[in-house]
């Protein structure tokens, strides 16, 4: 049993299937960056995309076994991770307990604690934190990637 964090209402015994959040980086960042005259303004949808480029790119050094974060289903593996995921996310988050479809998938652990308290700049400590993500095999804050198809059992809150 995990838990899957999302801003869709998906229904009991519906699939969640992998690749919803990379195809979302992907398609959101890339009206985020403006240049006008000597100006670049970043959006946050850009910060995401270095950060995804960044960790799929230490991925193939680090854990080249690992599924990327662009294909697969996030999840929790307790409901006081999941609530901390979706409290650093905007409103609207649901949390599912959802069970795997596919057993047999390709699965991480990974640290998203890389992600809390960055210095600026963002790219003197880029790179050790990517391979920590992919590396550390005692995560202080662990998120599941799983590289497979969820069934969803329980809309949780």
């Amino acid at each position: 049993m995990h838990y899957h964090v999302s801003e869709k209402d998906w229904n009991v015994g519906a699939v969640i299937t992998p690749g919803n959040f990379g195809n979302q980086i992907i398609y959101a960042s890339q009206p985020s960056l403006k240049i006008t005259g000597t100006e670049v303004e970043v959006g946050p949808w850009v910060r995401n995309l270095m950060w995804e480029a960044a960790l799929e790119a230490s991925r193939v050094v680090s854990a080249p076994n690992a599924p990327g974060r662009g294909s697969i289903v996030f999840l929790s593996e307790t409901l006081d991770l999941a609530r901390r995921f979706r409290d650093k996310m905007p409103a609207g988050k649901k949390i599912y307990r959802t069970s795997p479809a596919d057993h047999g998938a390709r699965s991480h652990r990974g640290d998203f604690a890389v992600f809390e308290n960055v210095p600026e700049p963002l790219f003197s400590v880029m790179a050790e934190r990517c391979h920590l993500y992919w590396t550390n095999t005692t995560p202080a804050i662990p998120e599941l990637l799983w590289e497979g198809d969820v069934i969803v059992e329980e809309l949780i809150e």
